[in-house]
């Protein structure tokens, strides 16, 4: 009997150190894939505005506005910004048409990430500018509208092609056309072992939302 119970605790331990060791090499491998986004310095905080204090987007966008004009203020905070969607957090999936394609009907047409985001956010989420511009406070309601996308999406729709100064539709109705200003590197939407989705960016201030989260970047540690 004791023989038998040292060979089963051996081969509990085997087992045990086999899958310890398939844990940590798959731990390192994890921790080395680069998410696209830097996380050390910068914290997130999430909204969600009562709809009977803020009826209108407009009401909406000034409220997050005045909070990122604020905030950027605070002593500290090297950038700050909101978006209406987190890399490894929530998602927003809507279709897409380009201009000058075939006309696709929308149950077949393909789906991108959609973010809207205000300036300041690509600094404070430490996402690198490829080529072209970000959004700036210019981007306004009353401007063309205009996007950023991502690398994915530029490979994967505009191969041998220049993305910057196309226009894509992102939804529904004639508003919904924007000009593509930039492009920015990809950043993980389904975890770290997912596929790097197709992205898009819009002003906030083109497309408002009632709930957003706020992103600060700062020079010491963000508490």
């Amino acid at each position: 009997a004791r023989r038998t119970l040292i060979v089963g605790e051996m081969a509990m331990a085997a087992i045990l150190l086999v899958g310890a060791g398939l844990f940590a090499r798959t731990f390192t491998r994890l921790i080395q894939v680069d998410p696209g986004f830097v996380a050390s310095h910068a914290v997130t905080v999430s909204f969600a505005l009562p709809q009977a204090r803020y009826p209108e987007d407009g009401d909406a966008y000034r409220f997050y506005k005045q909070l990122v004009d604020r905030v950027s203020q605070a002593s500290g905070v090297r950038a700050a910004g909101v978006t209406a969607g987190m890399p490894l957090s929530n998602d927003y999936l809507t279709s897409m048409s380009i201009e000058g394609r075939p006309i696709v009907p929308p149950a077949d047409r393909p789906a991108v990430n959609y973010y809207g985001v205000s300036p300041g956010f690509f600094e404070a989420m430490g996402i690198r500018l490829v080529r072209g511009r970000l959004p700036t406070e210019r981007d306004d309601a009353e401007a063309p509208r205009v996007a950023v996308v991502n690398e994915t999406l530029a490979r994967q729709f505009f191969a041998g092609e220049d993305p910057i100064g196309r226009r894509i539709q992102v939804g529904m109705g004639s508003e919904a056309w924007c000009e593509v200003v930039g492009i920015v590197a990809d950043t993980r939407q389904y975890g770290l072992r997912g596929e790097t989705t197709a992205q898009f960016y819009q002003p906030y201030a083109q497309q408002p939302f009632s709930g957003m989260t706020l992103v600060v970047r700062t020079d010491r540690g963000p508490a």
